[in-house]
């Protein structure tokens, strides 16, 4: 989907990566089928996007909702996309905007929303943001109140389920599996998986395999060479990181880095440790 005279955001491209939220404003690419771990909320950079979700019908419009891990596909005129993404274990539900709610509490309305006030706000935000060269990704609250107006409260949690959940973005070289994260616990593999699942709304293997596709992004442009990437962020081979990052993020991992040159990566604490920030990303504090 292209118009003729749509432009979008230029050179002001930049993604805000954080433990529970993530903003990106930059190439849509090639239009494939995202199976995202976090609620998605796609603004329109210039003209329209079209989003089809869950196998509903072509919706067409400048701001769409889509919950967490429900298969969709996004075109924009714009050759750019602004893209926010929540974590959903770590938001009550009942606090989020709106907008959000709404789509939440009826599914198969997920898609184009009618929010002219968020289109306004998610362009001002990113304009703003855009023009500090530097800062580094903002914490939830903050984070929250530059694009929705408002902190969203955070979820009511196990206290050993919140451990793992707030533990996991750190690890980067070598994701825990069920078994070390039910022994840090001290929890039996069966139970812990069980209580996960009811804490969170969804399996831990999904889980994880969101969490670890997700840090992947923060090495985007910092290491060009796939087979290293890989293994940096703690895939068993460059054959099973592609396949993992196309089915969720509808992309060849090769198209998201060749996108990603001139991105501004900035990051938060908890993302990557010492020593691994991407080149040319924000330094960590």
């Amino acid at each position: 989907m292209r118009a003729e005279g749509v432009t979008g955001i230029g050179d002001a491209r930049l993604m805000l990566i954080g433990p529970e939220r993530l903003f990106y404003a930059g190439l849509l690419g090639r239009p494939g089928v995202r199976n995202l771990g976090g609620i998605a909320i796609y603004v329109a950079s210039a003209g329209r996007i079209v989003v089809r979700a869950g196998g509903g019908p072509d919706r067409v419009g400048s701001c769409a909702v889509v919950p967490a891990y429900m298969p969709h596909v996004i075109s924009a005129e714009a050759r750019d996309i602004l893209a926010l993404k929540i974590e959903p274990e770590t938001v009550d539900s009942d606090g989020l905007p709106g907008f959000i709610r709404q789509v939440l509490a009826a599914p198969g309305t997920a898609g184009i929303v009618d929010a002219p006030d968020v289109v306004a706000r998610v362009r001002a935000a990113h304009s703003a943001l855009a023009a500090r060269a530097g800062s580094a990704c903002p914490p939830a609250h903050a984070f929250d109140r530059s694009f929705f107006g408002a902190a969203i409260p955070s979820r009511p949690m196990d206290w050993r389920i919140r451990a793992v959940v707030r533990a996991a973005p750190s690890d980067v070289s070598a994701f825990p599996s069920a078994e070390a994260c039910a022994v840090s616990v001290d929890l039996s593999v069966s139970r812990f998986l069980h209580l996960f699942r009811d804490q969170t709304g969804v399996s831990f293997r999904n889980w994880r395999a969101w969490k670890r596709a997700r840090i992947s992004l923060a090495h985007v442009n910092r290491n060009p060479n796939l087979a290293h990437l890989a293994l940096d962020v703690g895939y068993p081979d460059q054959a099973h990181f592609s396949r993992s990052i196309r089915n969720i993020f509808g992309l060849r991992p090769r198209d998201i880095v060749a996108g990603s040159r001139r991105l501004d990566i900035r990051l938060t604490d908890g993302i990557l440790p010492p020593g691994l920030a991407p080149a040319g990303a924000s330094a960590l504090r």
